[in-house]
Formats: C-alpha cells, sequence, structure tokens
C-alpha cells in the first residue's frame, strides 16, 4: 500500500460495520458524510451494500443495488439486518433494512452474480482534458462535509452555488477530474 494513503480513509471509517448476530450489523453515522439534513445518500448506499458484501454466504458480486429512503437518517447509532432472499445458479439476492430508535429509516435490496466468460465490447475513449496537475482545485472549505471528501478539477461547467436566475441555466456538461481528499486506493 502506498504509504502517502492514510491507513484508515474517512470513507472507510463511515462503512465500518460490526457484526451484530447473524444477519445483523451495527454502525454510526459520520459527520465526514454529512449532507444538508443527514449522511450523504452514496454514504447509506455504501453502508447497505456493505452489510450485504460481508455476509459469509454471499456469492457472486454486486450487479444491482436499489436503496429506498423511508425517512430520515438520524445523526448516531442504527442497525442494518440482511436477508438472503433467494439463491440461484448464478444469482443471489439480499435484502437490507436501515434501522434506528424511530423505526426503519432505509430499506435495500441488491443482486450479487457470478462472473462468466462474455462477450466483449469497445470500451468508450477518455474526452480530452487538460491534465489534473493544471487544473485548479475547486474551493469546498466551508461546504457541506461531503464535498470537502473531493478534490474537484474542472476543465468546463465548473459547479457555482450563487443563484441565478431560471432563464440563466447552468452548463449543461461537466469535464472534470475527481480524485478522493485525502487520496484513497480504489476497491
Amino acid at each position: 500500500m502506498d504509504s502517502s494513503i492514510p491507513a484508515t480513509h474517512p470513507l472507510d471509517l463511515a462503512t465500518r460495520l460490526t457484526p451484530a448476530g447473524e444477519g445483523r450489523f451495527t454502525g454510526r453515522t459520520s459527520p465526514a458524510y454529512w449532507n444538508m439534513m443527514g449522511p450523504f445518500g452514496g454514504t447509506t448506499a455504501a453502508l447497505m451494500l456493505k452489510a450485504a458484501l460481508d455476509a459469509p454466504q454471499r456469492l457472486g458480486d454486486p450487479v444491482a443495488l436499489t436503496v429506498n429512503f423511508c425517512a430520515p437518517i438520524a445523526e448516531g447509532a442504527f442497525t442494518i439486518e440482511i436477508t438472503e432472499a433467494r439463491t440461484n445458479r448464478s444469482t443471489q439476492h439480499w435484502t437490507m433494512t436501515l434501522s434506528q430508535e424511530n423505526g426503519i429509516a432505509a430499506t435495500a435490496s441488491a443482486v450479487f452474480a457470478k462472473r462468466r466468460e462474455t462477450w466483449a465490447h469497445q470500451p468508450a475513449a477518455c474526452p480530452t482534458i487538460p491534465p489534473f496537475e493544471t487544473l485548479a482545485p475547486m474551493e469546498t472549505e466551508g461546504r457541506n462535509a461531503w464535498l470537502q471528501r473531493y478534490d474537484l478539477r474542472f476543465a468546463e461547467g465548473a459547479m457555482t452555488f450563487e443563484a441565478r436566475a431560471d432563464t440563466d441555466p447552468g452548463p449543461s456538461r461537466s469535464l472534470l477530474w475527481v480524485a478522493d481528499k485525502p487520496e484513497r486506493t480504489l476497491d
């Protein structure tokens, strides 16, 4: 592992789950990925998927995830319960429920599949963009905590936070480099 990458990244801390019996995990929300009124939805989705990924009887790799946000997720502790809904020859289906003191806050379903030889396709070409180092990072200090987790370098269509008239829409295309901040090895 690269010694310049922190041993425990904020995302790894935010998605940390503790086994709490068969099909149960506990965790806590993280201020590092807090949005306006709760955890960033992608962090919640990552937690739900991680619970199924951590199941000892899980087969294959994730191919689909659906998350339903039922109620605001409060700051603090939560429990995720997972159920193996069905296992077939090449797919496995899981359901997950995230609960807090006030009841169910989110539900999810995930499909896993065994990888098999299949057809190949021509991958899309990377767009022409100036090198990462030549673009100025977007200033995220004072913004939502989750936005501060990324080094965003816009070549086109930079984010703006100023109010604008409905008759003055922003650009429809953004072209940028995105990196974890602090740096994190990709899964």
